[in-house]
């Protein structure tokens, strides 16, 4: 799996593994799925996501969820990229380095790599490529960094501020990663312009290439070589190898040796090196002469297509995602409650993808919109002749089901002649078409909805206890979103993205007060009512929505401070542009320009009137 390294102030903070999910959230809130503590508040309680692209690769996206200091990756904000290895995540104070995780295998066959210069190999050097994984798993689990090993990371860190090159970055610090991992030689190698397999020593410490000295490996060169191209190291015993990545691209390798009576390499030593070989290559240098100069290439940045799946991370969801998996996991029949728009119809298709019934029909019966005089044999089917339209024989809803599942939403609106044809379909799994004398048994699973309290209605008499008692087999309600806000961010942007994608906008974030303001709206229409706004919002073909750009409605709920009497058009100016400077990060040229004033003077002008500070929004 991928992982970030994650630096802060210039210190390691933590290596943290992906777990097995479509969606990844970053921030300083709990609930986060990384969680970046920041007493200071850059970090925004609900600042970034990682999501898992749809496809036969695993490929990650990364996604700015509003942010008030923005995202940053290799150095450029952005709302939303393609992640590639060795990419920098820049977050508030945190570094976040993505690359993969560290694997470790074995090799046959004994040969060796020369220096500077192609080696010629029998046929046998690459011939048994079986591999035995290492036997100590629960090295695999965590990196353990002793006191010394941390004093070598930050040593590496401060280094990387002043040394201009990369050559004299690892030259300096050869020594105490020879001490730290007890080796008895190393060296780094880079690869000559314009070859593929041909290094050039650059730092050597105990070994001899002049004299002809080469690093033992149980691999053959050109099986090395590709390891280390893929991102992985070779590790045959008392010698290891990490590669020098920049941009999925090799660059060279450090390798250390230890005495051949010595005990082996662990993979904690493993990932040590690897470890110090990444942050090595993600600090900013200058180049100096005779030394490769690396050119990064701008990442494209493609447009994000979101996973077919649930999208919140809120305690409440993750209790609806455990009890998805309970209705999945038999084949009771689901009762599913909750206020118009919370979902209703996603949640039943997620059960049904989860069942063992996945492979068989999905059938989405929508209740409110069967007209009531059709509505029996809509649902039972009906034999030709049936009434005076019947011309042929007719499958309804539950025969169409068979061996999958039939989803009847909004069951509540059934008239009560209706439910009674409905009990045997639901508690027995049998159809009796209408004008047909034969019933036929139906595989199905079902699953109804309602956002009314059927309990109140069997009280009351318009619904029969008999069906509500068939139906309430398991039964669980979705929270409305009012209740959930830490979901909005998330729940936002995957519109946002799905609405661009699909009408060709060019509409790519919010601005941070905009977000904010979304998130302190009610939304009495639940998701149904977010998705809605956030859908006519990208109509207008605008880079980024701003507070004015989301539905007024969501206006209506200011904070206590800013309510009262109407504002003025200089309030309402006044607040434009601050907002505007705060997503620009204080740029005056790229504010003027969203603000729509001719020249940035005219802004400088404003600011003025306004007694907003000309710094205002920048950096701090």
């Amino acid at each position: 799996m991928p992982q970030f390294v994650i630096t802060r102030g210039g210190k390691l903070y933590k290596e943290w593994v992906f777990p097995h999910a479509d969606i990844m959230t970053i921030g300083r809130a709990p609930i986060n799925t990384l969680v970046l503590p920041d007493r200071s508040q850059k970090v925004s309680r609900y600042h970034a996501a990682i999501v898992r692209a749809p496809g036969p690769e695993e490929r990650y996206f990364i996604r700015d969820l509003g942010s008030l200091h923005g995202t940053k990756v290799g150095g450029e904000t952005v709302y939303q990229r393609l992640l590639h290895k060795q990419d920098v995540i820049d977050i508030a104070d945190y570094t976040l380095l993505y690359t993969a995780r560290v694997t470790v295998e074995r090799r046959g066959k004994t040969t060796a790599i020369a220096f500077g210069q192609k080696a010629t190999y029998g046929s046998s050097a690459d011939t048994d490529r079986r591999t035995e994984p290492h036997t100590d798993q629960r090295l695999l689990q965590a990196l353990t960094l002793t006191p010394d090993r941390q004093d070598v990371v930050e040593e590496l860190l401060r280094r990387a501020r002043v040394v201009p090159t990369l050559t004299a970055l690892l030259d300096g610090l050869m020594e105490p990663i020879l001490h730290v991992l007890r080796a008895r030689k190393g060296c780094v190698g880079l690869l000559e312009t314009g070859q593929t397999d041909v290094f050039e020593i650059v730092s050597v410490r105990g070994f001899a290439p002049e004299q002809g000295e080469q690093i033992e490996t149980t691999a053959g060169e050109e099986v090395c070589f590709e390891l280390l191209r893929q991102g992985e190291p070779v590790h045959e015993d008392t010698t290891l190898l990490v590669p020098l990545l920049h941009q999925g691209d090799m660059l060279g390798f450090v390798c250390v040796d230890r005495e051949p009576a010595a005990s082996p390499f662990l993979l904690e030593d493993v990932e040590f090196l690897a470890l110090l070989a990444r942050l090595a290559m993600t600090q900013p240098r200058g180049n100096t002469p005779g030394e490769k100069k690396v050119q990064r290439t701008r990442a494209t940045d493609e447009v994000l297509a979101w996973p077919m799946t649930l999208v919140g991370h809120s305690k409440q969801m993750q209790e609806v995602y455990r009890q998805i998996n309970d209705a999945a996991s038999t084949d009771v029949n689901v009762l599913i409650l909750g206020e118009t728009g919370t979902g209703k119809g996603v949640v039943a298709r997620a059960i049904h993808e989860r069942s063992a019934r996945r492979k068989g029909p999905f059938v989405n019966v929508d209740l409110p919109n069967v007209p009531q005089t059709l509505a029996e044999s809509e649902l039972l089917g009906h034999k030709r002749g049936a009434f005076s339209d019947a011309k042929e024989d007719r499958a309804g809803h539950f025969e169409r089901a068979h061996r999958g599942t039939i989803f009847l939403d909004e069951i509540g609106v059934l008239r009560r002649e209706l439910q009674e044809k409905l009990l045997k379909p639901i508690a027995e799994k049998e159809i009796t078409p209408l004008g047909s004398q034969r019933s036929m048994t139906v595989d199905v699973k079902v699953i109804a909805a309602t956002n009314t309290d059927l309990g109140q209605a069997v009280a009351h008499g318009t619904f029969r206890a008999d069906l509500y008692r068939r139906l309430n087999e398991y039964t669980f309600e979705l929270p409305p979103l009012r209740e959930r806000p830490e979901d909005i961010p998330l729940l936002a942007c995957y519109f946002l993205d799905t609405y661009a994608r699909q009408y060709n906008k060019r509409t790519r974030g919010f601005s941070h007060t905009a977000m904010q303001q979304l998130m302190r709206y009610p939304w009495p229409g639940n998701v149904g009512e977010l998705e809605s706004s956030i859908k006519a919002a990208v109509s207008t073909d605008k880079e980024v929505l701003f507070s004015w750009d989301v539905p007024a409605t969501t206006r209506q709920t200011l904070p206590a401070r800013e309510r009262g009497k109407p504002k003025s058009v200089e309030e309402v100016e006044k607040a434009h542009i601050m907002e505007v400077l705060e997503f620009t990060r204080g740029n005056k040229t790229k504010a003027a320009t969203i603000l729509g004033y001719r020249t940035t003077q005219t802004l400088y002008n404003k600011l003025d009137t306004y007694g907003i500070p000309r710094n205002y929004g920048s950096p701090r």
